[in-house]
């Protein structure tokens, strides 16, 4: 054999390379917040208000005044519109934080043909008749009434002499 030479030593294998870390599984969202308690429904006095708009401030007819132009003829969508609102608070003197309640007062706007100069005209206007508030009897309907405290116990026997 001429000429040849040995063969090149072998490359030693690059060392294990270390697993690759895992991926954290990906988040979890969080569960979705519990949706609000919805509030008791107002007494029976006050069902109106859940249904019709909210104008605030006290009343001297302006408010139901601005949500529609007089009129010397009917006009639905006006009575639709009108009728659409109440005012709370009704009276002077409630304060900053007020609950808008009833408690100053409520007034329903009623669509309605109220005198005018000569003749009559169809406009909004509120009702004369002011709601104040809910009278909440107690305990209030479809509760039964607390139980009464339990009874104390009977007295220990005298003892021996």
């Amino acid at each position: 054999m001429v000429g040849h030479s040995p063969p090149p030593p072998a490359t030693p294998p690059p060392p294990p390379r270390p697993p690759l870390p895992s991926s954290p599984p990906p988040p979890v969202p969080p569960p979705p917040p519990a949706p609000p308690v919805p509030p008791p429904p107002p007494c029976p006095a006050l069902l109106f208000t859940a249904e019709r708009d909210l104008l605030t401030g006290f009343l001297g007819n302006e408010w139901c005044y601005s949500r529609t132009a007089p009129t010397t003829g009917f006009v639905q969508a006006d009575m639709d519109r009108c009728n659409a609102a109440y005012i709370d608070p009704s009276t002077s003197g409630a304060p900053v934080e007020y609950a808008f309640d009833c408690s100053y007062g409520c007034a329903r706007c009623v669509y309605a043909q109220v005198p005018s100069g000569t003749g009559s005209k169809f406009r909004c206007t509120s009702e004369a008749a002011l709601v104040f508030g809910c009278d909440m009897p107690f305990p209030p309907p479809g509760v039964p009434p607390s139980p009464p405290p339990p009874s104390p116990p009977p007295p220990s026997p005298p003892p021996p002499s």
